[in-house]
């Protein structure tokens, strides 16, 4: 398939490269990570459930500046958008936490079955590699922040 793309842009006069770069032009840059927090022993079982509660509780309304647009709340089954709006979600449940931010950006939270962790995920687009590259890190020194607490 790749060699399919790459003969189409050659055709064009293009690179590859150059077909990839126009793409994230058309659609934006898009970044992912996940960041693991580990939390030993009993306190730190007791202290990811916190957590969990926490941020179930006490929803955030914005992370670094980004305001939250909407929650899923997989245990609860819920999505609850700024307005309070709540819908009925029809997924299995699991523990798991969803905030959909704005400018296509995301953040979900959830323990680990294996391991005694806690797990962030983000997702954010951006306009350059560079801005959604800013962005994560952004999310990552909030999240951080919030797991010292």
């Amino acid at each position: 398939l790749l060699a399919e793309v790459a003969a189409y842009y050659k055709k064009q006069g293009k690179t590859l490269y150059d077909g990839l770069q126009t793409i994230f032009e058309t659609y934006g840059y898009y970044a992912e990570k996940t960041i693991s927090v580990t939390m030993s022993g009993q306190e730190g079982s007791a202290k990811i459930s916190a957590l969990m509660e926490k941020f179930r509780e006490e929803a955030p309304t914005e992370f670094a500046g980004a305001k939250v647009i909407q929650t899923e709340d997989f245990k609860e089954l819920t999505r609850t958008d700024r307005e309070g709006n709540v819908e009925k979600l029809t997924t299995p449940p699991s523990d798991v936490l969803k905030y959909t931010l704005e400018e296509n950006g995301w953040i979900a939270i959830r323990p680990s079955g294996t391991e005694p962790k806690i797990k962030f995920y983000i997702g954010v687009k951006g306009n350059s590699s560079e801005d959604a590259a800013e962005k994560v890190a952004a999310y990552e020194a909030i999240i951080k922040k919030m797991t010292e607490e």
